[in-house]
């Protein structure tokens, strides 16, 4: 396997197991897994036996030893930081999931640490490489649909990830809830497409954990931007983009197009692709990516110093959080 990129894996649960290990198989030809660590040994054991030669190792620090190129930090955000900066002081370039730290000075510490290190560390936004985002990047880069007015963003669904205990819930682990998780995304998606957004007002519906139902106000540019997220009830699950001569529609489960409508007439039209995509497969073209970055060569990513908005960003808006109105809610002493 001369010319692989060797992979170790920091954190075998729902991510790794969904999405890494299909994109690593998928890819035994140009990857070799070193080893995996995780703090549970059935879920090591889940990605190893696919993987004979990987180690599975009982310490992280035993992991970031074996000198793999790249090392992917799957773990729980609370301790991202920690892990992405001591594979980095290792020699180790870095992929991270996101959220890629829980507030902008760990971030920052992040980043400054792969600039002192010379290596790469990249958060991962899979969403960039989906062909639907792609299109409507062009579509907006070429000009022909004039000033942005609005964007409205509907996100969410009943939650049904795989999780492996109720830390998930837990602010100090994860970081928040859906703003943290499919917020992040989206802003990262408006920061591509436009300037980066500013902060209007945030509202959601947390009371001593974290949020099931958020609402953030943004502004890109002179255009106003609401952004509603839930994990209680299906959304349209939809960005929407208005402009002065027509607008986009992207939803989520059209990973490959989207719709166009323009203001001169001529009803909606789909701008996309026929050729087979998954959203699965986002997580390959991230590998690959990291592969291309790693050789010196140009690739699609989004590197620490490019994430650093979005986490400021979100940080802010758990900073100044309002209650959402939740009018089913009766105040204490006022049922008869």
């Amino acid at each position: 396997m001369s010319g692989a990129i060797s992979i170790a894996i920091v954190g075998c649960g729902a991510v790794t197991q969904e999405y890494y290990l299909p994109a690593m198989l998928a890819r035994r030809d140009r990857i070799a897994l070193f080893g995996v660590h995780d703090r549970d040994a059935a879920s090591m054991d889940a990605i190893g036996r696919h993987f004979p030669g990987a180690q599975r190792v009982g310490s992280f620090e035993a992991l970031v030893a074996l000198g793999a190129d790249l090392v992917i930090v799957a773990s729980p955000p609370s301790v991202h930081a920690e892990q992405a900066i001591a594979a980095l002081h290792a020699g180790s370039h870095v992929l991270c999931e996101k959220p890629m730290a829980l507030g902008l000075d760990t971030a920052t510490a992040m980043a400054q640490a792969a600039g002192a290190a010379g290596r790469l560390l990249a958060v991962n936004m899979v969403r960039r490489h989906l062909p639907a985002t792609r299109i409507v990047e062009r579509l907006i880069a070429a000009g022909g649909l004039g000033a942005l007015r609005a964007i409205r963003a509907f996100e969410g669904g009943p939650f049904r990830w795989p999780i492996r205990d109720q830390s998930y819930f837990s602010r100090e682990v994860s970081g928040g809830g859906i703003l943290a998780d499919i917020g992040t995304h989206i802003v990262d998606l408006l920061s591509l497409w436009f300037e980066a957004p500013t902060f209007v007002r945030y509202e959601d519906d947390a009371m001593g954990g974290v949020e099931a139902n958020a609402l953030l106000h943004l502004r890109c540019g002179d255009a106003p931007a609401a952004l509603r997220l839930s994990r209680d009830w299906e959304r349209p699950n939809a960005i929407e983009l208005d402009f002065e001569h027509g607008a986009i529609s992207w939803r989520a489960a059209d990973v490959s197009g989207v719709e166009l409508r323009l203001k001169d007439g001529g009803g909606a039209m789909r701008v996309g692709e026929e050729a087979a995509f998954t959203f699965e497969e986002c997580f390959g073209a991230q590998i690959d990516a990291m592969a291309e970055a790693i050789a010196g060569r140009p690739a699609r990513l989004c590197t620490a110093q490019e994430a650093l908005p979005t986490v400021t960003l979100i940080e802010r808006a758990y900073r100044e959080r309002e209650t959402m109105a939740m009018p089913w809610l009766q105040p204490v002493g006022a049922r008869s």
